[in-house]
């Protein structure tokens, strides 16, 4: 039981060191305060006691505008529009690169993306949208 014992805890060891050394890039510069709460966002010249909310949020209320395509606008909706704005964006840079036999997953998604343009009519667009900007 023992050599049993040993032997998974090994095991554990050696599979988990990749994951201990692999390097996640830290964010240079943190979007939302130091804990992820954005105290500029906060309206200090409403007390707490009278409006907790419009104190903790009221220069955010102030400074946000609702886009006109949603009917409101909250932090996760614009952590979600970034997020599949950057996802278009890795996505048609990949898609741009012609690749006929891909065999990593990066080219997988630019050869996916790169037919469903094709399909769609859809490459004439980006390049119309690219000599534009």
């Amino acid at each position: 039981m023992r050599s049993l014992l040993r032997v998974l805890l090994l095991a554990a060891l050696c599979c988990s060191s990749p994951l201990a050394h692999a390097e996640d890039p830290s964010p240079t510069r943190l979007k939302y305060g130091a804990w992820g709460f954005d105290l500029a966002g906060m309206d200090t010249a409403t007390r707490p006691g009278d409006d907790f909310f419009r104190y903790a949020n009221g220069t955010w209320i102030d400074k946000t505008q609702i886009p006109p395509d949603k009917p409101a606008y909250s932090l996760r909706l614009a952590m979600t529009d970034l997020t599949e704005q950057r996802l278009h964006e890795m996505m048609e840079s990949l898609g741009a690169k012609p690749n006929e036999n891909p065999s990593t997953l990066e080219e997988k998604v630019g050869a996916f993306t790169a037919r469903s343009w094709t399909k769609r009519g859809l490459s004439n667009l980006a390049r119309k949208r690219s000599s534009l900007s």
